[in-house]
């Protein structure tokens, strides 16, 4: 085999091994923030109680996993929306909907750096709640 046979061949290979590894290091870069809760939250249909947790976007960006890695965890589907910030915000945040009796829902995470954010849809705890309670408020923790 020639010299430029062989780094073209050379250069193929590499190419290939680089496109395998590609999706590995996305996946382990997806987005992750530690946030405080300081009060009791539901996500999709799971309730989870005070505590540190981690949250992270996983897969194509569509689904959400939170951990206070003590055996508290939820997973939720989400969907992206646009940040009302031109700017990323510079740190990380959860956001709730609270509503009447201190009932909070996870609506949105927000990754410093990001110009998109999370949105959870609303649960049918949520809209059973909704149905019975004013308009909620939001709430916003920023992570550490």
């Amino acid at each position: 085999m020639n010299d430029s046979i062989r780094g073209w061949a050379i250069s193929i290979t590499a190419v290939a091994i680089a496109a395998m590894l590609i999706p590995a290091v996305v996946q382990a870069q997806s987005p992750t923030i530690r946030v405080s809760v300081p009060f009791e939250f539901h996500v999709g249909k799971v309730t989870l109680p005070p505590g540190t947790y981690m949250v992270q976007s996983k897969g194509a960006g569509n689904a959400l996993s939170i951990s206070d890695r003590i055996g508290h965890a939820a997973t939720a589907i989400t969907y992206a929306i646009p940040n009302s910030d031109p700017k990323s915000p510079s740190r990380g945040a959860l956001k709730f909907k609270m509503y009447e009796g201190d009932q909070y829902f996870l609506s949105e995470v927000r990754w410093s750096g990001y110009s998109t954010a999370l949105a959870l849809e609303k649960s049918s705890p949520e809209l059973k709640v909704g149905q019975v309670s004013d308009k909620p408020t939001t709430k916003t923790i920023a992570a550490k």
